[in-house]
């Protein structure tokens, strides 16, 4: 059986398709941010989040079989998947729970560390080259994120570490997917992670009164269940195809789709410094796409590594 390294190391990699697919997935997950913003004035978290994850169950397993993929429910067994799930559930009521405490400049500095860990972990984990551009851009890129944010000085408080603990945990979820092996398709994947958002929002129900939704909320549930079902199929496909510490920074454009989806929805204007910040984001961004040396050596050792193998791309949406 091939190893879940082994998997890593011989997947092709294609960094900038992986870097088009990761900055289309922000830009869903942050539009449904703003539509689950607009349902939490009707219904409470849990239930939102149960209400969406039927959506969106129910979306992934038809897409997966109208692009004639099996579901692999023996598959979904596997360790690497289990612990993969367990994150996922773990994200969702971990930064659910601490926002209600935190402010939420102070919540957006402090999980959009993610990237930091993520090239940290792909330097000790996948062994990949990450050079000192790639740590100079990453801080640049925090940088950006803390002038847009600007938390306060109140210092590390539980709910913080809360926050901090999603960070971690998202960087983890995200450095298995990468290692989860080829013949495990990118729909029994997203399957398992919209379940496990919606077994998140059903271990909220003890602590909420939940009752009948309105029309509205259905809508907007289903609105988001969209936007989350082709935000999770494109950050799946991101790590599969790319190298991660230089896929994961790409995460910071989240913070220019933000703002534009405030201000459309809710009148929300940046002021100097946080187009301040998006300048430095979107310029790292920008760099990174471009970038040369480095970014190479990775694949060429892979393909070292992987001689006298054949390399079959795994399939993905």
């Amino acid at each position: 059986m091939t190893s879940p390294s082994a998997s890593a190391v011989g997947r092709p990699t294609d960094n900038r398709a992986a870097v088009l697919a990761m900055v289309t997935a922000v830009a869903a997950f942050s539009l449904s941010d703003m539509t689950m913003k607009l349902l939490g004035a009707m219904a409470p978290t849990g239930q939102n989040l149960a209400m969406r994850a039927a959506f969106a169950t129910t979306l992934v397993w038809a897409a997966t079989r109208a692009r004639g993929e099996s579901v692999g429910f023996v598959q979904m067994r596997r360790p690497i998947l289990l612990a993969r799930a367990a994150c996922e559930m773990a994200i969702v009521g971990l930064f659910i729970s601490s926002l209600p405490f935190l402010k939420l400049g102070d919540a957006v500095t402090i999980t959009q560390t993610t990237p930091l860990l993520m090239t940290a972990l792909a330097a000790v984990v996948l062994k990949e080259t990450v050079g000192w551009r790639r740590w100079l851009a990453t801080v640049v890129g925090f940088v950006g994120v803390t002038l847009v944010a600007r938390p306060g000085a109140d210092g590390l408080n539980l709910w913080a570490a809360a926050a901090l603990a999603v960070a971690a945990l998202v960087a983890v979820r995200d450095m298995l997917t990468r290692f989860v092996p080829a013949e495990v398709t990118t729909g029994t994947i997203a399957l398992m992670t919209t379940t496990a958002a919606g077994l998140a929002g059903l271990a909220l129900a003890p602590f909420e009164r939940w009752s009948a939704p309105t029309p509205a909320a259905v809508a907007l549930a289903a609105v988001a269940a969209v936007l989350t079902v082709a935000g999770n199929i494109l950050i799946i496909k991101a790590f599969r195809i790319g190298e991660a510490s230089f896929v994961s920074p790409f995460r910071y454009v989240v913070i220019p789709f933000s703002l534009a989806w405030g201000f459309l929805a809710f009148g929300e204007t940046p002021d100097a410094l946080a187009l301040a910040g998006i300048a430095l984001i979107v310029g790292r961004a920008s760099t990174r796409c471009g970038a040369r040396g480095p970014a190479g050596r990775p694949r060429r050792a892979a393909a070292r590594r992987a001689e006298g193998h054949r390399c079959v791309r795994s399939k993905t949406i």
